[in-house]
Formats: structure tokens, sequence, C-alpha cells
């Protein structure tokens, strides 16, 4: 026994030396202070991939903040230094040293019991601690407010978020319908009916059916006052209701529409990077997590791995780095089972930029022009011929196409008016009759029949609710009959409609049946752009074809070094002109002085390759959230999938993005509360006072939506072992071009999802710890005091009776000879 407790004593000895702890507490102070607030060197110093982090630092100013977590091969956030294994095991060793040095140094008695709480809740905030950062979860839940329901006969259900300028087509029995979120309006005012003055969600949803086109509007909670409206040819009222024009609410009483909740099921965790792959046509993404992806540092092997000279990236300041990091399938329904993706390169913070260069085989032409005034301004544009939105710039003033023949080259600069065509089955006539000379007349009459028309009006792409703008004639019809007016569209698949005309003459009241006697078919008008740049039919062909104004275009060989008079003031010079062309893709890194601190990840781009035959290699940029298809896609935040395809055929979609979790349980928005200072919400951050999210939880055993919450900045809420804060929101933005509704905002809101494992351990603990410094300080001195006062009557009353020699029981440091040699009782004090 004595033997093995000699053994165990100097381990003993060593876990209870004091010094032991001061050089543990030391570590820790320094390990944190490194760790969360680095250090400061002189010099400019970064850790991107073309310098070097341990050399490249100089002595001049200003100083630059280091952090050694963020070096190449460490990579770590502050929360993942704060519990990797180092941290850890110095936290043990720290709670080691405390608890022998309590046990052996301070015995257990009413005196210390302040020092053995303050320890003991040490070691508990330890313990919590240890527990939180090894269990911690925290992440992103994006929550849209609501989805249109669709329902009709012959069709599967569908649902279309309700986010501005989403599209959706539905085939039915009775044809082909063509849905677009028009508008929202957050804070829409009833203003009749029992609930007048409430305000609510108000989605409006332009329907194109097989009856013509016209707009429904939905209010959130308010089903009863669901009603269409139809558009009409007069500017000064371009919708008018349908309870007005036909005497009905809705247009079409077999198309069901419907607000509802659009529930989340997920959130996606911070810095936890996932591949997510899936088969075109799938609907649910399968992730392969990223693990151990750099974060702060490029890692490329090549300085042509990217286009260098956009970032500084010189052979002297370059250094490569290697990736080699291995995704296996891990869930169900990989759609490349057996087949490995590797991460072997990584940019910390770019963008991709496609890039072309001349040679090859391929027919891609590209033309690249200077528009120059006499004040010595100038731009410059690059236009791809069979690129659909690179062919033109500035809104279509200016067009690149390419002909194959010297008949295309003869059409592409003729100017065609619109046109109308005429057919009466019945009579044998298949006409077509020019817009532009018969729009005004009066009734024209169609020889060899009784049918006349008149053309009123036309009206050329128009963003009625269909994915394509629409073109449309306004034509007064008359038979031996009667006369109405009659919509015709320039899509076949479109049906024409027939209206009663209104008393004005122009304005539609109610739709009529439809005279099939008589069909037609619009033809919208072509002009060429103003400045049209004609390349073909053979590659050294160039010309440039003016259409300005109303006279007739001109046409001229476009060569280099002959500049083109546009006007009196603007020329157009050639640059470049390459028939035969390559693009090639590649990530820009953006130099550290322009980069945005808080961007997090959201700027690194990967590469993957696929194991597969001849090697699927592509660039992934990060997408903050992995939507499953562009009508989920938030404002602000992109969703552009990469696609390879496989030998067998299958084309498979991937996107690099975040780790998704299950929620606890889905959760819904049933409302966004914007709180503004006085004065109202100006468009800007500063004139909001909070911010507050309505949300409402899903419950199978009630099979309904429970426990509404009111989550905002400063006051989370907590469910099924989550907790849930407001991250962001959606605020008010302009139209960003032609075709963008804009959004009036508060279309979906953005929930920060959380765990507090050990939370309740580490506050139990800093509770012990705090009643054990009160009774340290205040409760054990007077303890102490009064048995001293004890201890100092027991002697007085023992050398009151005489006694020589005062021995306390219980209180060996008072074994003495009393009072002491030389010294009377009155002498001390």
């Amino acid at each position: 026994m004595n033997q093995s407790a000699s053994v165990f004593r100097p381990i003993l000895d060593f876990f209870s030396s004091i010094w032991l702890g001061v050089i543990l507490l030391t570590i820790l102070f320094v390990y944190s202070a490194v760790g969360s607030a680095g250090f400061w060197v002189p010099g400019h110093h970064t850790f991107i991939n073309y310098h070097d982090w341990a050399h490249e630092l100089n002595f001049g100013l200003p100083w630059t903040q280091v952090h050694i977590r963020q070096a190449p091969g460490l990579e770590m956030t502050e929360f993942e230094w704060f519990h990797w294994w180092p941290f850890n095991l110095l936290i043990a060793f720290i709670c080691v040293n405390l608890v022998v040095a309590t046990i052996r140094r301070i015995p257990l008695n009413l005196i210390n019991l302040g020092v053995w709480m303050i320890h003991t809740g040490i070691i508990m905030i330890a313990v919590g601690s240890v527990m939180y950062f090894w269990t911690k979860l925290e992440g992103e839940a994006p929550i849209i407010r609501r989805t249109v329901a669709i329902n009709l006969p012959g069709a599967d259900p569908a649902s279309l978020p309700a986010l501005p300028g989403n599209t959706m087509t539905v085939d039915a029995e009775d044809g082909r319908y063509i849905f677009r979120i028009m508008s929202i309006d957050p804070n829409w005012e009833i203003l009749s009916g029992e609930n007048r003055g409430e305000k609510t969600f108000a989605v409006f949803v332009g329907v194109q059916g097989p009856g013509g086109p016209f707009m429904r509007t939905l209010l959130a909670d308010f089903p009863q006052y669901t009603e269409d409206a139809i558009f009409t040819d007069d500017p000064s009222q371009p919708r008018v209701r349908a309870i007005n024009a036909i005497g009905e609410r809705l247009v079409d009483q077999r198309l069901e529409l419907g607000l509802e909740f659009e529930p989340q099921e997920k959130f996606f965790l911070v810095d936890t990077p996932a591949l997510y792959l899936r088969e075109r046509g799938q609907r649910e993404w399968v992730q392969r997590p990223i693990p151990k992806l750099p974060r702060y540092n490029d890692y490329i092997r090549a300085r042509n791995d990217v286009w260098a000279d956009s970032s500084r990236l010189t052979s002297d300041n370059f250094r490569a780095r290697d990736l080699h990091i291995p995704l296996h399938a891990v869930e169900e329904g990989d759609p490349l089972p057996d087949v490995p993706i590797f991460v072997n390169r990584y940019v910390r913070y770019g963008f991709m930029e496609s890039r072309r260069a001349s040679g090859g085989n391929q027919l891609d032409p590209v033309v690249s022009v200077r528009i120059a005034n006499n004040r010595g301004q100038s731009r410059e544009y690059q236009l791809i011929a069979f690129d659909s939105v690179n062919r033109e710039v500035e809104g279509g003033q200016m067009r690149f196409v390419w002909v194959e023949n010297q008949e295309e080259f003869t059409r592409a600069g003729e100017f065609r008016p619109p046109r109308l065509r005429l057919q009466l089955p019945e009579h044998d006539i298949d006409k077509t009759v020019d817009v532009a000379e018969t729009a005004g007349e009066e009734y024209i009459a169609i020889e060899g029949t009784d049918f006349s028309y008149r053309i009123e009006s036309v009206q050329d792409e128009l963003e009625l609710g269909a994915a394509q703008p629409i073109s449309v004639a306004i034509v007064h019809i008359r038979t031996p009959d009667r006369t109405f007016q009659r919509w015709v569209f320039d899509d076949e698949t479109i049906e024409n409609r027939d209206f009663a005309i209104g008393e004005s003459g122009g304005m539609h009241e109610r739709a009529v049946e439809f005279d099939d006697r008589i069909q037609m078919l619009y033809k919208p008008g072509r002009r060429p752009a103003p400045v049209t740049i004609i390349g073909g039919p053979s590659t050294d062909d160039l010309h440039v074809l003016l259409a300005l104004g109303s006279g007739q275009p001109t046409l001229r060989p476009f060569t280099s070094g002959r500049p083109i008079q546009i006007s009196s003031d603007v020329t157009l010079d050639l640059l470049a002109f390459a028939p035969y062309t390559w693009s090639e893709r590649r990530p820009v890194i953006v130099p550290p002085e322009q980069r945005q601190r808080d961007a997090r990840q959201q700027r690194s781009i990967i590469r993957v390759t696929a194991d597969v035959a001849g090697g699927k290699t592509d660039w992934l940029p990060f997408h903050v959230y992995p939507f499953r298809d562009r009508t989920e896609a938030l404002r602000r935040y992109p969703f552009r999938p990469a696609e390879f395809e496989l030998p067998d055929g299958r084309v498979i979609e991937m996107i690099y993005s975040r780790e998704r979790r299950d929620l606890p349980t889905a959760i819904a928005l049933n409302d966004f509360i914007l709180t503004s200072h006085i004065g109202g919400f100006t468009g800007e951050t500063s004139s909001i006072r909070d911010w507050t999210s309505v949300v409402s939880f899903w419950d199978d055993q009630e099979n309904d939506w429970v426990n509404q919450q009111t989550i905002s900045m400063n006051r989370p809420g907590s469910y099924g072992g989550f907790w849930y804060f407001q991250s962001f929101w959606d605020p008010p933005e302009e139209p960003r071009g032609e075709g963008d509704p804009g959004s009036a905002g508060m279309n979906f809101t953005i929930l920060g999802v959380g765990n507090r494992n050990g939370v309740w351990t580490q506050l139990a603990g800093s509770i012990i710890s705090v009643f054990g410094m009160i009774y340290a300080f205040y409760v054990k001195p007077v303890i102490k005091r009064r048995r001293q006062q004890a201890v100092m009557q027991r002697l007085a009353a023992e050398q009151g009776s005489g006694g020589a020699t005062a021995r306390v029981a219980g209180a060996p440091a008072f074994e003495a000879e009393w009072p002491p040699a030389g010294e009377s009782s009155e002498n001390r004090s």
C-alpha cells in the first residue's frame, strides 16, 4: 500500500503544484489572445496565396493584424480554434490541477467552503463550455412569407413562392396557363367590407390562360376578397375590375388560387461547406459535406488556374499550394453513389469571368468596338453574335448579328411593318395587311364578304404575366350580326378574345361569345437597331447598318482604322473582330484591399473534379443557400447551378453552398412587422428601430400551426431545443432593369438558428462561483473573527482563573505558553 502510494505521490505532487496552475493559466491567456485578437506586426501582411505569410513581413507602416489560426495548415475560425483538441486538452489539465490542488491543499471545512464553491463553479463552467463548443450548431433559415397555391382541372396541384417576378407554367385539361407574380404589397389596406381599414399581405398574380390575360388579387388571411382585373387598351385605365367589366368577380371560375404558408424545414450551418448534387429534372438536392476546406488562403497549383493579370499575380509572388479533398456519397439518392468528387482548387475571394481568344475551328464571332465623341469621352464594348445576352448593348441600341448567306444579309437591314393576318375559311380568304396602312381608317370591308374591320391600336411587348412579353392588336370587327372588339395576340397558342364595345367605343365592358367565322393573327413589326453590326456571310465581311431616325437605313463597310461617323460628334471604331473564337472561364482573385471584411465564404470559389470517364471539372462559386429552383431564389442571392454531362447522357447539376440540417419542426412566417423611428422608414437602415418576424411552428399531434412567437433583433424565441433570432430581412429594392418589377420588401425573413447545450451548466457554475466569492470575501472573515473572539474570551477566562498555560481544544495554533515569557497579560492587547 505504501509502495503504491509512493508511486502516485510524484504525479499527485505535480498536478497539485501551484506553479503548474500558473503556467497553465498563462498558456491559456496566450492561446486565447492569439486565437481571438491575434497580434500586430509592422508592414502589409496578408494570408492570400501570392504572399508567403511567414516571410513577407517588412517593418514599414502601417501595422497589420495577424491571426495564426488563419495560416495555411490551420485555416480555423475563432469558433473552431476554441474547441480544437489542444484547447480542450489545456482545459482538461487546468481542471485536473484545480481538483487535485483543492483536495490536497485546501481542507473541506466551514472556513474553506467559499474556495471549494469557487473551484467547483470553475469546473462546472469548464465542463459546460466544452459541452457548448462540442455540440454547438449555428445557422440560418430563410422563410418565404407566402406561396401561391394553384389548382386547375386536369393538372397536379402546384405552388409558386410569392416573390416579385416569379413565373410558372401549368398545363391543364383546357390549355396552358402562365402565372407571374406582378407585384406584392406587404401593407395592403382593405377598403371595403367588414375588414375595412385592416392591412394585410397582398399578391397580384398575372394569369395568361386560354381565355386571355387577366390579373388576380390575393390577400393573406382574407380569401373572401379575391377578385380579378381585366387589362384594357385605355392608357388612362390599364386595368378594370372584372366585376364591372363582365359582372363576375372571377374571370376564370375553374382556376383556384390562394395564399398559403411556405414552411421551412431546413437550416444551413455557418462556416460548414457542402457540395450539392442532383440529376437534371430532380427537385431535391443531395449533399456531400466538404471537410477541412480552407477558409483564408488561396490554394491553386499554377498561375494559369486563374486570370492572373487582374489580381497582380506574378511569377515572383506566386506560391503554389496543393489541395486534395475527396468527397464521397453519404446520403441516399446521390446521383453518383460510386463516383468520388475531388475538391482540388480554392479561391478565397474572387469572381468568375469568361474571356475569349481568337483561334480554333468553331464559328463564334466576337467584335470589340469603341464609341467616342469629340469631347474626348469614349466607351468600349464587346459583342458576341451567338450570345443572346451579349449580342446587344445599351438596351438594344447597338446589336451584332451574323448572317449565313446573302438573303439573310439583305433581311438583316430591312424594315418590317406590323401586320395583321385575316382568315375567313368559309370564304376561302387568307390575306395579310399592313397595320401602318390601315390604322386610323374607317371600317375596311373584306372583299367578297359582309365583314369589315378597323384597327384601333397595337401594343407591343407587354408584360402581362407571361414568361415572354406579349404583343396585341385591338381590332373592331363588324359582321352582319353585330359589332364587337377583338384582342388579337401574336402567339397562336393564346386564344384571341371578343368583347362588347362600350359606349365610348374604346374600352370593353364584357366578354362575348367568340366569332370563329373570322380568324386573326397579329405579327409585330421590326425595325433594325440604330446601330447594327453585320458579320458574314464570309468570315472577312463586316458591315455597319445605321438606322437613325425615320430615314432610310444606310449600310457601310466596317474595318479597323476607318471610324464610322454615327452623328456629327460621335464615331464608331472597330478595335477587334474574330469570327472564330473560344471561351474560357476562370476565377479572378480580388486584391485584399478591395475585399469586404465581413464577406466570409460568400465570395469563395472551389474547383471540383468528378472521377468519371474523361474527368469532369468545373469551378463553382459559393451560394449562400442551395435553393431548389429559381422560384425559391431570394432577391440578392444568386442561383446558378453548374452542369456537366455524363457519358451515359445524364446531366448532373452541382452547387457549392453550406451544409444543411433538419429543423426540429417546420416553421412558417405569419407576419413581418417593421418598426421605424419617428418619420417612418426612409429606405435607410438607420431609420429602422426594430424588425419582427411573427412565426408559428408545426405540431404533428395537433396537425396545425401552434406556438406563435414574435422574434425580433433583441428578443429571440425558442422551440424544440433551438433558439431563433432575427438575422436578416427583405428591404425594398428598386427595379434592377427592364422587366424587373422591383420589390416593396418584407417578402421573406432570415432567422438565425442555434442550440445552447451546456449554457445552464455554465450558468449554474457561474452562480456557484459568485456565491463562493461572496462567502469567501464576506462570510469567511466574519466566521474567522467570531472564532478569534471566542478563543480570546476563553483565554481571558482561563487567565482569570489563574491558569498559566492556555490550550484551546481544536485550535493547535494557540498551543503556547500564555502569557509569553517576560510579558504580562496587562501589557498585551
